[in-house]
């Protein structure tokens, strides 16, 4: 499943800032480029975290404000970074050369732990070459421009848009229902993006579901432009030299699930079946009644009851409407309900979440009747709070006939059965329009609402499948789901595969910390297939079949790793090994000082500008991807448990004496670091390490790891690990 970019390129931020209509205010082209030569360097990437941090003033940098809001974030500096490592993007309206770079050269050894020169503070990982400056280009309009490949597809609460963009200063993006737009100036299709980028997003407010009565599919088409806006509909334009592939189509249906799962819609119920008794109505109303609130009474014994109850068949619709609306993860946001015990008590049952709100305007008969149906048009013309939904759960047996807006004639919310639902989209002034009408038993068929076949997708670290049951006229009530690594599964019962689900439900969970990530050295894709069997469990040899690729980070939003970081970049002072080990020291704890006074009191090496960018980037990533940790072990070195603080992962920092380097247990650090690692972590949570390198002897990857470097390991379960990749800090935004 896709998932939002939380980090972004120069590059792709200067085609967004260049082609975009919205506002003339010119934005730098090259974060972090202080003195515009073209070029970032180290010291103006110290200069730039000092802005961050308040201890410089914005004017010694102004480039790093990216957006010129007066704040510097940490997308800005993860830019100037990105400017640093692979360059300034070259800039279109530049017409004279920058001048020469003034960066000296960058040494190209890292120091080890144990090193007892004391490096400048400017010194990087030998990771980290600047590039030459860049030679200045001129983008005319009349460079071919080649558009293609439109790709639409449903995530969340909005349609994400994407497509292949070659030498387009400008593209325009338009959609249009039950047919592709016509022309880049079609009058029936809606513009949804005018500018130089390759993506865009499109709201599901602005759809609706296609259903059997209303056919509806979206048509996207975006169309190549020049600099001046000209977006030919075929063929070469004035003044532009756009190819002859000059749009590419997309189509789009949008399923009433997906719509309701991005939320903004107001769900009527009237309460389900209720044939225990009868209303008091004698009892009189509110402001009249010698009875207070008879009608909220849940008495069920019909010789003392004063109000209608919920009988076991309206207490099962419920249940079944609960569980499909919990199965459809369609998010309620308030529930409302009549003060009637067969309205709440329904509410009570579908569980919705949020707490029940009991409302005067939608409870029959006691206070204002006449008005009930008023009251219950303006409920659900109301708008709901961001992506969720408000269930209402009110009566039929209105005075007087309250159609539906936007209902052909005949539908009424008198005439709603019970358990039955009108699913309404709010329209603001204009009132609200009905969506579609559901009985109880109708919700679970729309988890079926899909191509029939299996089905998978990776959400909050488990795999999530589906499928349709076979046809019971097959003899086939049952499935067998299995899994096979880069193989299809050879049957049902395939030796080689594993037993993922068996029984008659159309949907389980895989847990992602069952499977490893696809790395470039290790190749790995899961194949799911699912079987029809019978009662006896006679399986069909051929079933439905998907795949899916796990993804270093998704595997990571599991749980079940260990990551063993070298801490990050510390070239300020020099570890004082003169003062000895904790057991001979005249100094206790010399190894845990914070002091970078390097020329008279520093007695440890500590972070330098660039060890605190890099531990704020890796922190910011993982919390962006919701990547879960559940222990944050450290060494005792204060550029250790500041990388950790910096990172701020969420758990309590944890110091461990065996795995501080050079001051306890030296000749075992190695054997200490890889006994953390062997052992698996919480349940779906991992564990971060902040160790050294420089061991006495070989530790294999560890004491290979560079400045801010990451071993990612699985351990498993018995003693052993498996080593799944290395991530540099800068290698992290460009994970899928």
């Amino acid at each position: 499943m896709k998932r939002p970019t939380v980090w972004i390129s120069v590059c792709a931020l200067g085609a967004i800032l260049v082609g975009s209509p919205v506002s003339s205010q010119v934005f730098p082209t090259c974060a972090g480029d202080c003195n515009l030569n073209g070029i970032v360097t180290i010291d103006e990437l110290v200069r730039a975290v000092n802005v961050a941090l308040g201890s410089a003033s914005i004017d010694e940098c102004e480039d790093i404000d990216v957006n010129r809001d007066g704040e510097v974030t940490i997308d800005e500096l993860v830019r100037a970074v990105s400017a640093a490592l692979t360059g300034c993007p070259a800039t279109p309206t530049v017409t004279e050369t920058p001048p020469p770079s003034t960066a000296t050269a960058t040494p190209t050894g890292t120091p080890t732990d144990g090193a007892t020169s004391t490096p400048t503070d400017t010194e990087l990982p030998a990771t980290f070459t600047p590039t030459a400056t860049p030679t200045p280009t001129s983008t005319t309009s009349e460079a071919p421009c080649f558009v293609s490949d439109l790709i639409a597809d449903v995530e969340g609460t909005s349609v994400d848009l994407s497509w292949a963009s070659t030498g387009c200063l400008r593209v325009r993006l338009l959609r249009r229902l039950n047919a592709a737009p016509e022309g880049p100036a079609d009058p029936a299709a809606v513009v949804i993006y005018d500018g130089g980028a390759a993506a865009a997003t499109d709201s599901l407010d602005e759809l609706f579901p296609t259903s059997a009565a209303t056919p509806r599919t979206y048509f996207y088409r975006v169309f190549a432009c020049d600099g001046q806006g000209v977006c030919p509909a075929g063929g070469a334009g004035s003044g532009a030299a756009i190819s002859v592939e000059t749009s590419s189509t997309t189509s789009l249906t949008v399923t009433l699930p997906q719509l309701l799962r991005a939320g903004g819609y107001n769900i009527h119920f009237r309460h389900a079946e209720a044939n225990t008794c009868s209303d008091r109505l004698d009892l009189g109303t509110a402001a009249n009644t010698s009875v207070p609130n008879w009608w909220r009474s849940c008495d069920a014994v019909c010789t003392t009851a004063t109000a209608r109850q919920l009988d076991d068949f309206g207490r099962e619709q419920s249940m079944v409407i609960g569980e499909a609306i919990r199965d459809l993860e369609i998010p309620i946001g308030r529930v409302l309900s009549s003060e009637y015990c067969r309205n709440f008590g329904t509410a009570e049952i579908m569980n919705f979440g949020p707490p029940i709100e009991l409302v005067q305007e939608l409870t029959y008969f006691v206070y204002d009747e006449e008005n009930r149906c008023e009251h219950t048009l303006d409920f659900v013309s109301r708008p709901t709070a961001a992506g969720t939904n408000v269930a209402l759960i009110g009566h039929g047996g209105f005075p007087e006939p309250c159609p539906i807006p936007g209902a052909a004639g005949g539908n009424d919310f008198g005439s709603l059965a019970r358990g039955e639902a009108a699913i309404m989209r709010p329209l603001g002034v204009a009132g609200s329009e009905l969506i579609v009408r559901l009985r109880y038993n109708e919700w679970d068929g729309l988890a079926h609402a899909r191509p029939l076949g299996l089905n998978a997708s990776i959400e909050n670290g488990v795999v999530r499948l589906n499928w349709t049951l076979p046809d019971p006229a097959s003899g086939n009530t049952r499935v067998r789901l299995v899994r096979r690594l880069n193989g299809v599964p050879a049957g049902p019962n395939d030796p080689q595969a594993t037993l993922v689900y068996e029984g008659s439900a159309t949907r389980t969970g895989d847990p992602v910390s069952a499977l490893l990530p696809n790395t470039a050295s290790e190749p790995r894709s899961y194949f799911y297939t699912v079987y029809g069997c019978d009662e006896l469990g006679a399986c069909e040899t051929s079933g439905s079949g998907t795949q899916i690729t796990p993804t270093l980070v998704e595997a990571l939003q599991g749980g079940g790793y260990v990551l063993h970081f070298r801490h990050a970049s510390a070239t300020v002072c020099a570890d004082n090994l003169g003062l000895g080990t904790a057991a001979n020291t005249s100094m206790p704890n010399w190894w845990k000082s914070c002091d970078a006074n390097c020329t008279t009191t520093a007695t440890a090496r500590q972070l330098n500008d660039m060890g605190r960018m890099e531990s704020i980037v890796l922190g910011q990533f993982f919390r962006s991807r919701g990547v879960p940790f559940g222990r944050v072990l450290s060494s005792e070195y204060c550029r250790n448990f500041q990388t950790a603080e910096l990172m701020d992962l969420g758990p309590p920092l944890e110091l461990l004496t065996g795995i501080t380097y050079f001051v306890y247990d030296e000749v075992n650090r190695c054997q200490n670091s890889y006994e953390l690692i062997r052992q698996v972590p919480a349940a779906g949570t991992n564990t971060v390490i902040i160790g050294h390198a420089g061991f006495p002897g070989n530790c294999e990857i560890l004491g290979s790891l560079a400045w801010s470097e990451a071993a990612i390991f699985k351990p498993d379960g018995v003693g052993g690990q498996q080593l799944i990749a290395r991530r540099m800090w800068n290698q992290w935004e460009a994970e899928p």
